[in-house]
């Protein structure tokens, strides 16, 4: 009784635990949104750019970071290319401000209630267009943080199950093969899901298969490889990093920019912070801003694989209390599929 009843404490404790660490990092990262450090531009001049930059920090110090365009066409360029999530256009009618929706509707909200109010303290009429909008399915742009999660929960649960379960015995490229097959499969059925059914994430299918395949095949070999190095606990401790403070450190949807700096470049490693932006960009931006996603998502999936491939060392068997050892050699992998079970 007294075995059970410490047992039951020490679940409670533990759950509790990761209870607060979820409490923790999503109201510690996301209870005070602000905008620091949004990148906007300004076609124009460089003296242009600075005193737009000057007034801006007059009202709102921090938010926002300014770059000087030479035209129009460069500007709207460096919004689809995600140099910028909006741009200031000054002309004779009056100035346009053209934003990104898809970039984030925080982004765009912030940047736009800053420039209107610049442009109402002149005088002026602010024109405001998205040249980049949100797909009529998504318009508060949640899609691309519960695509993360239905990758980053089933993959835990499957890579943990063919690591400790139902794959156990298997070798390493059996079970990198099957890693495969599953990121493949939950690509064509999320991308079925978010474009297919509900056009959430319309447009680029073949690229959004691409993201999600990767990041699919990403976090359930991370999660296989941590289960093969430490078991259960590591593997667990890996799906609250990804989760609770990967997705907290890339802002949600909010964005990066609208948490604490540090915290966002400490995320900034995780997968989250890489497939969110990622299936955002091969949606509405044609995929110009893929580089730095794409190399956290592999190094992820590459260091793991390399894990899984490796043989384990092999360790003499002690022998039994009063025996001698056998004779023979050391047990294999248990991982491989070779000796005793």
């Amino acid at each position: 009784m007294i075995r059970t009843t410490v047992k039951i404490a020490m679940s409670a404790v533990g759950a509790t635990l990761a209870g607060m660490l979820f409490v923790g990092v999503f109201v510690g990262a996301l209870h005070q949104p602000a905008p620091r450090q949004v990148p906007v531009g300004v076609a124009g001049p460089a003296a242009a750019a600075r005193q737009v930059g000057a007034d801006l920090a007059r009202h709102s110090p921090g938010a926002f970071t300014v770059t000087a365009y030479p035209d129009a066409a460069a500007a709207r360029q460096a919004i689809d290319d995600r140099d910028v999530d909006a741009a200031l256009v000054p002309g004779l009618g009056g100035p346009r401000l053209l934003v990104a929706g898809a970039a984030g509707p925080f982004a765009t909200q912030a940047v736009t209630g800053a420039f209107q109010a610049e442009a109402a303290a002149a005088g002026q009429h602010l024109t405001v267009t998205d040249i980049r909008p949100l797909p009529p399915g998504d318009q508060t742009g949640i899609a691309p943080l519960f695509v993360f999660l239905g990758l980053a929960l089933p993959g835990a649960v499957f890579g943990i199950m063919l690591a400790g379960v139902v794959g156990k015995r298997l070798n390493g490229p059996v079970k990198l093969a099957s890693l495969v097959g599953f990121a493949i499969l939950t690509a064509l059925a999320a991308t079925w899901i978010t474009d297919g059914m509900t056009g959430a994430l319309p447009g680029n299918p073949a690229g959004l298969i691409g993201i999600v395949g990767l990041t699919a095949f990403a976090v359930s070999t991370a999660y296989t490889a941590a289960y093969r190095l430490a078991g259960l606990p590591l593997a667990v401790g890996l799906l609250l990093l990804f989760v609770p403070v990967g997705i907290s450190a890339a802002g949600g949807v909010l964005g990066p920019a609208f948490i604490t700096s540090w915290y966002a470049q400490l995320g900034s490693g995780l997968p989250a912070s890489a497939a969110m932006p990622a299936i955002r960009d091969v949606v509405s931006f044609g995929g110009h801003a893929l580089a730095g996603p794409l190399l956290v998502l592999c190094l992820w999936a590459g260091i793991s694989a390399i894990v899984l491939a490796l043989p384990r060392p092999r360790l003499p068997r002690r022998p039994r209390s009063g025996h001698a050892p056998a004779a023979g050699p050391a047990d294999a992998d248990p991982g491989s599929g070779r000796g005793r079970p």
